[in-house]
């Protein structure tokens, strides 16, 4: 039995194909999805040997039941699970799991239980390699794409099935991702701190009125601008304790590309500075959340503030 868990779908999905391949031909595999799945159902399929193959399979998706709220149906499953069959492949694929749930502690010791969280760039290159065999991007070029890329996987291939498309038997290049590629807020955002940072207040109100345009809520954007502040301090902590750039990147979760330019942002400021952005953030929170401005132009009101701090 096997329990995989974390955000990361791609990851998820690919190991349960890899898991579910003794299984031969479908009839042999059963999935149960969503948090009203019926145990009792699981348990019926489970018991039911398999036609004509040595294995079958069984394959609950985000149920919940790692998770409070279904306390009767996790008892009943975990007691089953002491006579599990032999010639089953039950395989749960979770986003969130309680350690603490008597499931997660009995799949733990009888079978076995996977993180599958976002990978580093390293990784995800890897991936687009093991995908895309035949393509060759440069560093300097992935590293572009990929700080322009949410972190979601499946999104990163269909963006980089865009460009080979768009490229055809051409080298990938800088142009041809600023021309195809749809760049995530997350990184739009992180391209407004920049020019806040900067103090280029007219390319930051143009960003911002861009991703407004672009129908993005003002208290998203509010929440990423906080985010990227609040990472650039604890980068600077860091680094000014002299931590190695590479736990640095780890402390964080950003590739060390992204950290480097991180530290070299933060050398704009000072440590009180940024505690004030933070602070001002909190109070555009609350000013939006209290009705007090509107959201719009109340961030609009934190950008310009943020710019003038000396």
């Amino acid at each position: 039995m096997h329990l995989l868990y974390g955000n990361e779908a791609w990851i998820k999905n690919q190991r349960v194909e890899q898991l579910k391949a003794k299984a031969t031909g479908q009839i042999n595999v059963s999935t149960f999805e969503g948090k009203n799945c019926d145990v009792s159902s699981i348990i019926d399929t489970g018991e039911t040997l398999p036609f004509f193959s040595e294995y079958k399979c069984i394959i609950v998706k985000d149920s919940g039941l790692f998770s409070a709220g279904r306390k009767e149906h996790t008892e009943k499953l975990s007691a089953w699970l002491d006579n599990f069959p032999e010639y089953l492949i039950l395989i749960f694929s979770e986003t969130n799991v309680d350690k603490r749930n008597k499931l997660y502690k009995k799949v733990n010791k009888l079978g076995n239980v996977e993180s599958c969280e976002y990978p580093s760039d390293i990784e995800v290159r890897n991936i687009i390699n093991q995908t895309y065999p035949a393509i060759n991007i440069e560093t300097q070029t992935f590293e572009y794409f990929y700080q322009r890329m949410p972190q979601d996987i499946n999104y990163i291939l269909n963006e980089f099935e865009k460009l080979i498309s768009y490229c055809k038997d051409n080298p990938i290049t800088i142009q041809d991702i600023d021309a195809i590629c749809s760049i995530s807020v997350e990184k739009r955002v992180f391209d407004l701190t920049r020019a806040i940072t900067l103090k280029d207040l007219e390319s930051a109100l143009n960003m911002y009125n861009n991703l407004i345009e672009l129908k993005e809520a003002p208290m998203g954007i509010l929440v990423l601008i906080g985010r990227e502040y609040r990472i650039m301090l604890q980068v600077k902590y860091l680094a000014k304790s002299d931590t190695n750039i590479n736990q640095i990147s780890k402390e964080v979760g950003l590739p060390t590309f992204v950290v480097r330019e991180v530290i070299n942002l933060g050398k704009n400021f000072k440590f009180n500075q940024l505690l004030e952005i933070i602070n001002l953030c909190r109070e555009a929170d609350k000013d939006i959340k209290t009705g007090k401005m509107d959201a719009t132009k109340c961030v609009e009101t934190l950008i310009v503030r943020c710019v003038h701090i000396a």
